[in-house]
This record gives C-alpha cells, structure tokens and sequence, in this order.
C-alpha cells in the first residue's frame, strides 16, 4: 500500500478549500448567521451516516465536553465572520478575521506558559501596525471601527481559541469522532445565536441553496476535515499560520467574482498583517519542519 499522506498535505488541502469560504459566503446572499447554521447542518447530513455505521462515536464523557467546547467557539467565530463579510469589504475581513496566530501566540503564553520567541514579539508588532494602517489611525484614535472590523476581529480571536482547544483535544481521538462532537456543538449554538437574532431559516431561491450546500460540503466538511485531521499531529501554531494563505487565495477571488477594488491602504496593510504574522512563527525549528 502507498503511504498515507503527511500531516501537512492535509494541512494545505484544507487551507485551499477553506479558502473559498468567504466567496461562497456572499454567493448564498442570506444572512450570515443564517449561512453559519447551515454550513454545518448540511455537512452534518453527509458526516453522521459515516459516523454511525463506523461507531465513531464512542467518547468518553470529558473528551466529548471538550469536543462540544470547541464547536461553541467556532460558531462564535463563524457568526462573527459571517456577519462581517455581509457588511464589509471581503478582503479587509478576511485579513482582520485571520488574525488567529497573533492571539494563539497570546493564549500558549497565559494557559500552558510556552514563551513566544523574540520574532513573535517582532511579528505582532508589524501585524498591529499593519491592521492600523489599513483601517486607518484616525478611526483607531476616534474608537470609530465599523461593526464589520469589529466583527472580524471577533471572529479571529475565537478562531484562536478553537485551535488551541482543538490542538489540546484531539490527543487519542480520530478525526471523525471529534469532527462529529465538535459539529454537533456547533449546530447546537448557532441554531440558538440565529434564533435569537431572528435569522430566517428558509425561504431561500435554488441558487442560495446550491451556494449553502457547496459552502457546507467544501470549506466546512473537506476542507475542516484535513485541518483538524492535521491539528492531530502538528502544533496549533504552525496550523494557524500556513491557514494564512486563504488570505491571498479569498482576496484576489473576491476582485474577480465581486468586482471589489481594493484601496492601497488596504493593500499595502493586508500585506504587512501577513508579513507580520509570518514574522511571528519565523524560527529555525519551523523553517526545518517544513522544508523535511
């Protein structure tokens, strides 16, 4: 038999088909909340006859806490990034909503007490100059954010937390088990954040449903299978950065299918965040592990 794929190949198919999720996003034209539900729900309908027949299931009582944990963080994230890129350029979220690495950095230190090196401190810095720059100082002075950046610096702080979670979950549980607990507390909390909010549930044309079912079975089921099936085996850190590259994939996607025209503040700022937050995970030990 050929041997199985490496960690990283999983890594960067995921990262691929991730980032066609803000593009299909838009393309559903519902409501974000509502797309974040369904994302989940139709890639539930494919996933839990698997899971069933296979007993994929079978978890003890913490393990499945835990799992259950990390889908709450991530329909935080995805409700936050959904309604964002509803409201806003879908670059400047896509960047904003990316930040994930600077605050993984920030969580490693204060729970498990791993100090970040000197290129973290670096990188953080230029990212933070980036992110001001291409939102503008006079809107950071002012406090004068729009609700869309807000949004998706939101979203990229839970994402944070759903990676370290993950990372710290996944020791002795298959992919799919922790892909089926981790859904269900997904579909759980977004159900409840889209009916709070009044988000409709139907109604929709045939193409918001062909745009929702690509959504749910490419960027959510492919693509966060290969992801969390590679947060198994390598740190959440460099999980986080090579996940930047839907950045660059989502933006130029977005100029063609949204005719967007980027300003060169947002530009030259989306490529110094990315820089910066390369910058952040610069050492020798990565560069090796990539290179091997």
């Amino acid at each position: 038999m050929p041997p199985a794929p490496s960690p990283r190949i999983y890594l960067l198919t995921g990262a691929a088909c991730i980032s066609l999720s803000p593009i299909l996003t838009k393309l559903t034209e519902v409501p974000g909340l509502t797309s974040a539900f369904y994302r989940v729900t139709l890639a539930m309908v494919v996933l839990l006859p698997v899971v069933l027949y296979k007993k994929h299931y079978k978890l003890s009582p913490g393990k499945i806490g835990m799992a259950l944990l990390c889908g709450l963080f991530f329909a935080m994230d995805l409700a936050c990034w959904n309604m964002s890129l509803m409201i806003s350029n879908t670059a400047v979220a896509t960047v904003l909503g990316n930040l994930a690495p600077v605050w993984t950095g920030l969580l490693l230190l204060i729970f498990r007490n791993q100090r970040p090196s000197a290129y973290y401190w670096v990188g953080v810095g230029i990212t933070l100059c980036g992110v001001i720059y291409m939102i503008g100082w006079s809107r950071i002075i002012h406090f004068n954010l729009t609700a869309g950046n807000l949004l998706a610096l939101a979203a990229s702080f839970f994402y944070a937390i759903y990676i370290v979670i993950t990372r710290l979950t996944r020791s002795g549980i298959s992919t799919m088990t922790f892909m089926f607990y981790s859904m269900l507390g997904y579909l759980l909390f977004s159900f409840l954040f889209a009916w709070l909010a009044g988000a409709p549930l139907s109604g929709f044309s045939s193409r918001s449903w062909l745009m929702l079912v690509l959504l749910a079975m490419v960027p959510q089921l492919l693509g966060w299978l290969c992801v969390n099936h590679a947060l198994g085996h390598l740190a959440s850190t460099e999980v986080s950065m090579v996940l930047l590259g839907q950045i660059v994939i989502a933006s130029l996607l977005a100029t063609v299918v949204f005719d967007e025209i980027l300003s060169l503040a947002q530009i030259l700022g989306g490529l110094i965040v990315v820089l910066g937050i390369a910058v952040t995970y610069l050492n020798r030990g990565f560069l090796k592990s990539v290179l091997e």
